[in-house]
């Protein structure tokens, strides 16, 4: 066993079992904070869809998906937006993904 530590790029690939390492999170309420902030402060009321930035493999916007929000995942790893589409189908629901660079990429 090697004692160097992987990169980013060889964890980020390793999409499964980032989903399983940061599964504990409290998606749910995670999400609803974003949502009640956003009809709090948005200027157009209730949000109608949603764009998870750095997105790994889309937890949340998988939630946003099941609340019948359109539903985008962008992620910098192809296995990360893989795993995302992935956990969406597992759900019954649909996310686009996106393999971009979030600090480079434009809203059209």
């Amino acid at each position: 066993m090697s004692s160097t530590p992987a990169s980013h790029p060889d964890f980020y690939a390793a999409a499964r079992a980032y989903d399983v390492a940061f599964s504990y999170r409290d998606v749910d309420a995670e999400l609803a904070f974003m949502i009640a902030a956003a009809e709090r402060h948005g200027a157009r009321g209730a949000p109608k869809s949603f764009l998870e930035l750095a997105s790994g493999p889309g937890y949340h916007a998988v939630k946003a998906a099941q609340r019948g929000l359109r539903s985008v995942a962008l992620d910098l790893s192809a296995p990360m937006i893989e795993r995302a589409k992935v956990n969406a189908e597992d759900k019954g629901v649909v996310v686009e993904g996106i393999v971009a660079d979030m600090a480079r990429f434009t809203v059209k």
